[in-house]
Parts: C-alpha cells; sequence; structure tokens
C-alpha cells in the first residue's frame, strides 16, 4: 500500500496528466475552427464580388441601351424633320422650272421661300454625332438657293450645271445617311431611284421622295 504522502503525489501526478490530455486537444480544436472562419469568410468575399460585376454589368446594358434608344429616336425625329424642308425646297424649284419663262417676280418669290427653308435648316439640331449629315444637309439648302440666285441673275443661263452639283450633292447627303444608319444599327434599304426606306419599331420610312 502507498503512504499517504506517496497518495498525493500520485493524485497530483494524474490531475497534471488530466489537465495536459484537455489542453492538447484544445489545441487541436481551435485551428480547426479558425481555419473555418477564414474559409467562410473568403467564400462570402467571393460571392460579393461575383454579385457586385453582375449588377454592374446589368447597370452597364441598361444605360448602353437607353443611349441607343435616345441616339435612333434621335436620329429619326431629325430626318422627319430635314425630309419635310427638303420636299418643300423641292417643291419651290420645281414649279419655277415647269414654267417657260418665269417672271422675275416669282423667281424673287421663290428666292425669299427658300431663304426662310435656308434658316429653318440651320435652326434644325442635329442628332449627337451625326453633325455631318446635318452639314450635307444644309449643303443642299445652300445649292438650291444658289440655283434661284443664278436664274435670277441669268435669266436661266448656266441652269443645268446647278442642276447637277443639286444632285451631286444630294447623292452624298444620302450617303452619308446610310453611313449614319450603319452606325446608328438601323435596317435600311437604298432604291434605284434614289430614295432610301428605313425602318425603326416596325414602322417604316422614305428619305429622299
Amino acid at each position: 500500500m502507498l503512504t499517504p504522502a506517496q497518495q498525493k503525489i500520485r493524485q497530483e501526478l494524474e490531475e497534471l496528466q488530466i489537465k495536459g490530455l484537455l489542453q492538447t486537444e484544445q489545441k487541436n480544436i481551435h485551428p480547426q475552427i479558425v481555419h473555418q472562419s477564414n474559409r467562410d469568410k473568403s467564400g462570402f468575399r467571393i460571392t460579393g464580388t461575383v454579385l457586385f460585376i453582375f449588377v454592374l454589368l446589368i447597370f452597364s446594358l441598361a444605360i448602353y441601351n437607353k443611349i441607343t434608344i435616345e441616339m435612333k429616336e434621335s436620329l429619326i425625329s431629325y430626318l422627319a424633320k430635314a425630309q419635310k424642308l427638303n420636299r418643300k425646297g423641292d417643291r419651290i424649284l420645281d414649279n419655277i422650272r415647269s414654267e417657260p419663262s418665269p417672271s422675275r417676280d416669282k423667281i424673287i418669290q421663290a428666292l425669299s421661300m427658300q431663304r426662310k427653308l435656308n434658316e429653318k435648316a440651320k435652326d434644325l439640331k442635329a442628332p449627337a454625332n451625326f453633325s455631318e449629315l446635318k452639314s450635307d444637309f444644309l449643303t443642299v439648302n445652300e445649292e438650291r438657293l444658289k440655283i434661284l440666285t443664278d436664274m435670277l441673275k441669268n435669266n436661266l443661263t448656266g441652269m443645268t450645271p446647278s442642276l447637277n452639283q443639286l444632285y451631286v450633292k444630294q447623292e452624298l447627303e444620302k450617303d452619308r445617311l446610310i453611313r449614319a444608319f450603319q452606325k446608328a444599327s438601323i435596317k435600311y434599304k437604298k432604291y434605284e431611284n434614289g430614295t432610301i426606306q428605313y425602318w425603326y419599331k416596325k414602322h417604316s420610312y422614305v428619305y429622299g421622295v
């Protein structure tokens, strides 16, 4: 049998051994908990980043679609107004040309009407990124004014070259318009008579009639 002193020493050793085992187990458990916590945080960060990129992409696409729609609608609106002015200018010139010998007063009246059209053409707001299209449109209107001015000064002398220049500038304007349609991704078709048909939102329009 152990003496009381030996029993006490044995008891203390057993207690120390138990404490050592407990500390060892706790050390083995804690790293796993920390490792699991770090892995969860990393997963949350990745998920958050993916969601942020997705939301940013959706937002960017929405802005792009809005800008594209506004650009197309602005171009369609501009062409409707430009077409109206072009038709009026063509009618003024055709009415004078249809007369074998137009009077001076009629030519002066036609000049006055064309000048007013030119002012309206200058005030016409061109859509963003399509300023060159308006420049060609103004050139066509200026050419009509030049023809009428020549008629008044020369009594029809030199009229054919002026008309030829008008036709050339009208074709240049249409070529520019086709490039504008391509830039805006608007469906179009050019016909042999020089007219251009285009479509937007299931509606059909014609330019150059």
